[in-house]
């Protein structure tokens, strides 16, 4: 099943997210496209509602940013 937010958002916000979630500043290297590459993707996720009654309700940045905080609690615990 694909599980996402269920709406579309650009590389370019996903990775400001990102680095508000982290604060950590994002150098994205441009690169020119290749071929096969999509421009706009996002998570349908209408099985998921189907058959597991799943409605997305984190946003981007709350969820990138509960994620890196149990990222980071969880290398602590292994170190």
């Amino acid at each position: 099943m694909n599980l996402g937010g269920g709406s579309r958002i650009s590389l370019s916000s996903a990775l400001q997210a990102l680095e508000v979630a982290t604060g950590l500043p994002m150098r994205p290297k441009l690169q020119s496209h290749e071929a096969g590459d999509v421009r706009h993707t996002w998570a349908d996720v209408s099985l998921a509602q189907k058959m597991l009654g799943f409605h997305p309700d984190t946003a981007l940045a709350e969820g990138l940013r509960r994620e890196y905080e149990w990222i980071l609690a969880t290398s602590r615990r292994h170190s």
